[in-house]
C-alpha cells in the first residue's frame, strides 16, 4: 500500500506515498491529506501518471480516489470522496464518487486527467484547471459482446501524442479488448483482442486477450 521511487544509479528505494498500512475507511484514508505523502494511508494503488511539472497522479484503487503527489512530496485529493459509487459528474471532482479506478492518462496538453473508472464502466475526465469532473466514455453498463460503441471494464489508459492525440483503453469484460478513442471526433475503434485466435502473427483484432490490464506505447507509437 505504498508508492516507491528508485533513486540514483544504485536504484535506492525511496517511499514517496503510503504508510504500508491500508486505510479501512474513508476517514482513515482522508487523514493526512495535503501533508507529506508518507503520512497518508493508501489501499492498493494500481496506476501512476507523471505530469510534465513533476506532479505524480496515483490511482488509489481500493480507496476509490485519485491523488496527486506534488514536487514537495505533499499528497492532495484530485477526485473521489473515498466512498464507492458513481456520482458527481459536472461538479467538483473531490466530491465525486469513483468505483475502483485502475488507470490514468493525461490529455489536452496535461490539462485534463483521464480516469479509468473501472467498475463504473466509464472513463471520466478531470479538468485540472477547474477541478470539475465528467464522463467522457461509457454508459455505466458492461459492453455487449458485439458492440464497440459502449465500453466495458476500463482498466488502463494510454495516450498517443501527435497531431491528433488518441486514447488507448484496455478493457476487461466479454470480450477482452483494447479500444482506441479519438477525443476530437469521439470515434471509438476496435484496436486489438475480442477474437478467438490464440496464434501469433494474426491481425490484432482477431487475437484473443485474457485479463488485459496494462499497456504502454513505444516511441514510434
Amino acid at each position: 500500500h505504498r508508492v516507491i521511487r528508485l533513486a540514483g544509479p544504485a536504484g535506492t528505494v525511496e517511499v514517496v506515498a503510503g504508510t504500508s498500512e491500508a486505510a479501512t475507511s474513508p476517514e482513515e484514508a482522508a487523514a493526512g491529506l495535503d501533508g507529506p505523502g508518507t503520512g497518508v494511508r493508501l489501499c492498493w494503488p494500481t496506476a501512476l501518471e507523471l505530469a510534465p511539472d513533476g506532479t505524480l497522479y496515483i490511482a488509489d484503487t481500493l480507496n476509490h480516489r485519485v491523488l496527486a503527489l506534488d514536487v514537495r512530496g505533499r499528497l492532495h485529493l484530485v477526485a473521489g470522496d473515498g466512498h464507492q459509487g458513481y456520482a458527481g459528474d459536472e461538479g467538483p471532482a473531490p466530491q465525486a464518487r469513483l468505483n475502483l479506478p485502475q488507470g490514468l492518462a493525461l490529455a489536452a496538453g496535461g490539462t485534463e486527467l483521464l480516469i479509468a473508472d473501472t467498475y463504473n464502466h466509464r472513463v471520466r475526465g478531470v479538468d485540472l484547471a477547474t477541478g470539475r469532473i465528467l464522463t467522457v466514455l461509457g454508459t455505466g453498463n458492461p459492453v455487449p459482446p458485439a458492440t464497440v460503441e459502449q465500453a466495458g471494464l476500463a482498466l488502463d489508459l494510454r495516450l498517443e501524442a501527435g497531431a491528433g492525440v488518441e486514447v488507448y483503453l484496455a478493457e476487461r469484460g466479454s470480450p477482452m479488448r483494447v479500444l482506441r478513442l479519438d477525443p476530437a471526433s469521439g470515434e471509438l475503434r476496435h484496436y486489438a483482442g475480442g477474437g478467438n485466435r490464440r496464434l501469433e502473427d494474426v491481425a490484432a483484432t482477431l487475437s484473443r486477450l485474457k485479463r488485459c490490464s496494462g499497456m504502454d506505447l513505444g516511441p514510434d507509437g
